[in-house]
């Protein structure tokens, strides 16, 4: 059996997520006990904090980005908006999250959790269908530049 080399899939979600750590003047080893007492949180490991701090693995599930966001006290939007811009080339608006209605307590929130799921679910479902049809663009664009 051949061992499978880590390729790195998410390198400046990673970044980010180091940042964010550091940034909370946290060890890595405070992120994994505090995600251990997290009601209804998603445990972490030190391996796994290590491969996603190093952008080696591609889908982290949403309790996991839940309890990111309430150890690093970073609204849930901004950690999926990084994620998303990486690993789907979408900008869900960084403007718009800042412009949002302004809530005395607690963080802003601009974008609801279902439409974050309905967008992701339309890339992954009409991702292949827009590709094609601009690759198409593409091909008659060349052709018509070249008459």
């Amino acid at each position: 059996m051949t061992k499978r080399a880590d390729k790195v899939i998410l390198p400046k979600f990673g970044k980010y997520l180091e940042y964010l750590r550091k940034g909370k003047n946290l060890k890595q080893s405070q992120v994994i006990y505090k995600s251990s007492k997290i009601k209804n949180g998603c445990r972490i490991s030190s391996s796994n904090l290590s491969r996603y701090e190093a952008g080696k693995t591609g889908d982290p599930s949403l309790p996991l980005l839940k309890t990111f966001s309430i150890i690093y006290e970073e609204p849930l939007e901004n950690i999926i908006k990084v994620l998303m811009e990486e690993k789907y080339g979408v900008d869900i608006g960084y403007e718009k999250l800042n412009q949002s209605c302004i809530k005395e307590s607690g963080p802003i929130y601009a974008l609801q959790l279902d439409e974050i799921n309905e967008m992701i679910r339309k890339l992954n479902t009409n991702g292949l269908f827009v590709l094609k049809a601009i690759l198409r663009g593409f091909g008659t664009q060349k052709e018509f530049l070249a008459d």
